[in-house]
């Protein structure tokens, strides 16, 4: 639709041409018509992305619209084009016959610097969508109770403006249909972003929540009575989403009590919020803390596939495998260290390590029966699945059921990513440096290793791909790593097929 800058409105760019006015009337058609191939293609509506700085918004502001035409100069000539494109998406939704298609708009509700967006512009602008045939607002403003920058009054907060701009404007300005009209816009635009988001940041002892929409965080002590209080404070402030970091378990708790309470709970990794704490700039306190982690929250859900980082509690069962995984992983570290001093204690006492050892061989030999009858009580079709592929045994597969239960609900690439065996390129100008695979679950890491080393030999698949990396004279680590890839991968289709097959849920228990 556009040519580089040449064919935007007016703005800070110095290399622009101002549209003519047939270009202006193109360029609303162009709107038309993407909403039509969006309607055709089976989607339920579009928004207007009036907001941001974009090209809607650069028409509406006086600070990048300079034109002296029917499309600029007075607040009424700047509000043309973004009504133009709603009435041409409309007469095309019409004209398709298609009146629950749906027609949003969003908008920033103010600008920076002398001629930037005022909420004197936003009201008359509100006024002006009221008028006109949408669903709903969208406002793109973090802080939705920030005071508005100019105007001369401090105390008018976001929520005060929009509700002063409501029926009684209208009925002064307009007919009593269109006040009415007004009225139900109003209603429609507060629900739909009265929804807040929390981050939550965990202690021992107890914890700190903040709600994107509240200056002032809470503290509640990290037991079942706080956490009763805590969801009652989430769902008081309409909290859509909450974040937590992961805290070796102490968020367990209150995860699983919010998720059962019905609203959506993502644990994140300590180091991605440290980093994007770092990218803010924000200091570092438990307040900070969770003020980041609810401001963290909101980006998420701009993020496309946010829904498969949401945390899902485990079943009884998932829970009693990856207890008995965990011993089991806790008992082989204290064998190996045994094992290691056997070669360094005096003499003397040789024979009581050796004794310890053997001490540990049994208890492991009893745990992996134990393991083995639940996996295969509990989760015999999927451990039926995995074993078909040689070097996955009884131990690996329940690792990897225990503790990777995304397996065969998630595209492959979220999964290898789960897992920390996802390559991450690294390039700066034209000096591309080595790939590097960090972070992820390393306990599943650790055993499909294992397993992916016994495939390179006895499974044909994983053998074959093997044999053509070191040909091309890949390093061992880097053939292994991307094995260990391809191998998770078809694990993960053949399980997923596996549930459309046969009709089970993701613990592989049959529902029909």
């Amino acid at each position: 639709m556009t040519r580089g800058l040449g064919a935007v409105a007016p703005s800070a760019y110095g290399r622009v041409r101002e549209m003519s006015s047939d270009e202006v009337a193109q360029m609303v058609q162009h709107f038309a018509h993407a909403a039509e191939l969006a309607l055709d293609a089976g989607l339920d509506g579009v928004e207007i992305h009036g907001a941001n700085g974009w090209l809607i918004q650069q028409f509406v502001s006086a600070a990048t619209n300079l034109r002296q035409d029917q499309w600029g100069g007075s607040r009424e000539n700047r509000f043309r084009f973004p009504l133009a494109v709603i009435d041409a998406i409309d007469e095309m939704r019409r004209r398709k016959n298609r009146p629950d298609f749906i027609i949003g708009y969003r908008f920033s509700p103010e600008e920076p610097g002398a001629d930037g967006l005022t909420m004197a512009d936003t009201l008359a602008l509100v006024d002006a969508l009221a008028a006109k045939p949408l669903q709903y607002l969208h406002v793109s403003l973090w802080d939705f109770y920030k005071k508005a920058r100019r105007d001369g009054n401090d105390e008018y907060r976001m929520k005060t403006h929009l509700r002063s701009s409501g029926s009684g404007r209208a009925t002064h300005r307009h007919n009593r249909t269109v006040a009415r009209q007004h009225n139900r816009m109003q209603g429609r635009f507060m629900m739909s972003i009265l929804y807040n988001y929390a981050g939550i940041d965990i202690a021992k002892r107890n914890f700190v929540i903040s709600v994107s929409s509240l200056s002032k965080t809470k503290t509640e002590t990290n037991n079942p009575k706080g956490i009763a209080h805590t969801i009652e404070y989430l769902k008081k402030h309409n909290v859509a989403l909450v974040v937590m970091e992961s805290t070796g378990g102490l968020e367990v708790p209150a995860a699983k009590a919010i998720y059962h309470s019905g609203i959506a709970v993502i644990i994140a990794n300590p180091r991605q919020t440290h980093q994007f704490a770092q990218s803010q700039s924000l200091t570092k306190t438990d307040a900070k803390d969770a003020k980041m982690l609810a401001f963290f929250a909101q980006m998420m859900m701009q993020k496309e596939g946010w829904q498969t980082m949401l945390y899902h509690p485990p079943t009884e069962a998932e829970e009693v495998l990856e207890a008995l995984v965990n011993r089991r992983n806790q008992l082989v570290d204290m064998r190996t260290a045994e094992k290691n001093r056997l070669h360094q204690v005096h003499e003397t006492q040789v024979e009581s390590v050796k004794q310890l050892i053997a001490h540990f061989d049994r208890l492991i030999d009893e745990l992996d029966k134990q393991i083995d009858d639940h996996t295969h009580t509990h989760f015999d079709g999927k451990a039926q699945v995995a074993e078909q592929i040689k070097g996955i045994g009884s131990t690996t597969t329940a690792t990897l059921i225990s503790m990777l239960p995304e397996l065969g609900r998630l595209s492959h690439k979220r999964i290898v990513s789960l897992v920390g065996i996802a390559p991450h390129p690294r390039e700066s100008g034209e000096t591309k440096f080595k790939s590097r695979c960090f972070g992820g679950r390393s306990a599943v890491r650790k055993a499909l290793y294992m397993a992916t080393v016994v495939a390179t030999r006895f499974e044909p698949l994983i053998r074959d791909f093997y044999q053509r990396l070191l040909s091309k004279g890949k390093p061992y680590k880097v053939a292994v790593t991307a094995c260990m890839r391809k191998l998770l991968t078809i694990l993960n289709a053949r399980i997923r097929d596996y549930f459309a097959e046969n009709g089970t849920t993701e613990n592989g228990i049959r529902t029909a």
